[in-house]
Formats: C-alpha cells, structure tokens, sequence
C-alpha cells in the first residue's frame, strides 16, 4: 500500500515531547543497593565480591555519563536495572560517530586500566580482596567489551561498520542474541536469559521498523533526523506508516486520518523509533581500520598480560 503526503492544511501541529524538568536523581543510588541485594540473594556470592561488582559498576556507568557531560549532552543520567546491570542516558540533537565512540569507550576502558594496575599493585601484595576485586574489574569491563550488540563492545561494532537501517545490522543483531544466549549459558546464571529475550523483542520490533523503512525509502520520503527537527508533514506522514504496519493496535488512529488519539503518546514513540539519527560528518575507511585496531587492543591485550 503506497504512502500519501498529507496536504499541509488538514493536519494539526505534530505532538511536543514533554521536557523532564532538571533535578537530582538519587533512584540509581536506591537502584544500586538493590543490585546489590538481589545479586547477593540469587548468586550467594561474599561480600567483597558483591562489593567488588556494585564499585565495577558504578565506575562504569560514571565513565559514561562523564564523556557525555564533557560532550556537552543534556540531561545525563544513570539508570541502575537490579540484575541486570547499568544505562546512562542524555540527549543531543547532533554529535559525530567520533564523539559517540568516546561515550561508548569511556564505560569499559577505565575499568580495564584500572584492573590492570590492581592486577600489578598485587603481583607483590598476593591479598585476596584486591586479587577479587582487579579480577571483577577486568572480567565484566571485558565481557562488555565483546563484539555483541548491545553490550559496548557490539555498539563499537555497529558504529564501526553498519548503518542503522541496514539489513546487516538487524543480522547482526540476531547473531548477538545467539552469541549473548551462549555466553550466558555457559558462563552465567540462567535467570540472566532475561537480557536475550528482551533482544528478541526489540529485534521483532525492529524488523518491523526495518520494513516501514524501506516502503519509505521507496516512496522517497525521509526518515532521518531528530524528533525535534522534522516537519509537521513528515510526523503525520511517518505516523501513517506505523498504522499501516500496525493494524488494530491503535483502535482510535486510523491512516488519512489527522486528529490526535488518546495513544499519541505512544505513536509518538513509535515515530521516534522509527527516525534514523544522521551523524554529523563521516569517518574514513582507515579511521576505521585504527578504531578497529585500538578497540581489538582493548580487548586482547589485558588477557594477553595477565594469561602470558
């Protein structure tokens, strides 16, 4: 079914985002005690070891939201999922792949140098706390860092070699999932399956996604760009193609038709979702090979100086 533009005069003003007003937000403090509770409760881990993984954590998430604040993004913040783990989150209407690298790097990178130099302060020392904790330091900064989305090291990937409406990268994402389930398995508690099967969702709803994408590339209608920066006639346009995608998830929204619904809001989202971001600037092919290499070292060379 072929999209139509609507004509300018017979649709409102797309929706305004609300603005989450500026404050403090201690719930992650809250959130990581939790973590810290529940991991002791289900994994019967010590003490120092549940300490040990609460302060890997956080340094983690703190390398995140550091970059992020010095690159100039509003309204950073943490997010503590018990069991799960971390998100940090802000907003900014244009950046490089340059400078969201960095954000991404700054989570794993600063744990694993950190573990690197308790691993060398204890080669004299022989303590077992500090022993616990460059171990903790090294073994989830690495984790994360593997090729597999959305751990940092699969969003290195992605950034690195796939562009986000392409086929590729939604197989990419599948492959991760697989790799993600294995790791799990083999090394985990089967109570953390709940982070695949969470992809396997949000694959199925970007596989849809992936399909308006390319009616739309058809139809030469854009879908790039921040919520903020689209016109009212790509909102409306881009909202049709979600019901059209959709029919009978939203019983009051109807294609052609331009009158707010109860469930704007989520219509809202899904428009959102549907936007690609356009990163400022490109990175050159042998950029590329260097991040590549510089993220391969990240990986390979802690394990290479603590096993050799």
């Amino acid at each position: 079914m072929l999209l139509n533009e609507p004509e300018p005069t017979v649709f409102p003003s797309k929706p305004e985002l609300e603005i989450q007003p500026a404050g403090k937000n201690n719930r992650w403090l809250v959130n990581l005690m939790l973590f810290g509770l529940l991991f002791y409760f289900f994994f019967g881990q010590n003490l120092v070891y549940v300490a040990a993984l609460l302060l890997v954590l956080l340094i983690h998430e703190l390398g995140h939201y550091l970059v992020m604040k010095w690159f100039g993004y509003k309204g950073v913040r943490i997010y503590i999922i018990p069991l799960l783990g971390g998100l940090t989150t802000g907003q900014k209407t244009q950046y490089s792949k340059r400078e969201w690298l960095g954000v991404v790097a700054a989570g794993p990178l600063p744990g694993i140098l950190i573990g690197l130099a308790l691993f060398y302060l204890n080669k004299d020392l022989q303590q077992p706390n500090i022993k616990t904790l460059w171990t903790t330091f090294l073994a989830i900064n690495l984790l994360n860092s593997l090729p597999i989305y959305p751990l940092d090291g699969g969003r290195i990937i992605e950034l690195l070699w796939f562009r986000e409406d392409s086929l590729f990268r939604f197989i990419f994402g599948v492959v991760s999932v697989l790799a993600l389930t294995l790791v799990i398995v083999v090394f985990s508690s089967p109570i953390m399956l709940l982070i695949p099967l969470s992809m396997v969702f949000n694959l199925i709803q970007e596989w849809k996604r992936f399909t308006i994408r390319r009616v739309l590339q058809q139809e030469n209608i854009s879908y790039t760009g921040d919520y903020s920066e689209i016109s009212d006639l790509q909102y409306w346009t881009l909202r049709d193609a979600v019901l059209m995608k959709s029919p009978g998830k939203f019983p009051d929204a109807e294609a052609g038709q331009y009158r707010y619904s109860i469930l704007e809001p989520i219509l809202v989202q899904e428009v959102k979702n549907l936007l690609i971001f356009k990163y400022t600037g490109r990175l050159h092919p042998i950029e590329k090979i260097l991040y590549m290499l510089l993220y391969t070292a990240m990986l390979m060379l802690p394990l290479a100086i603590v096993f050799l």
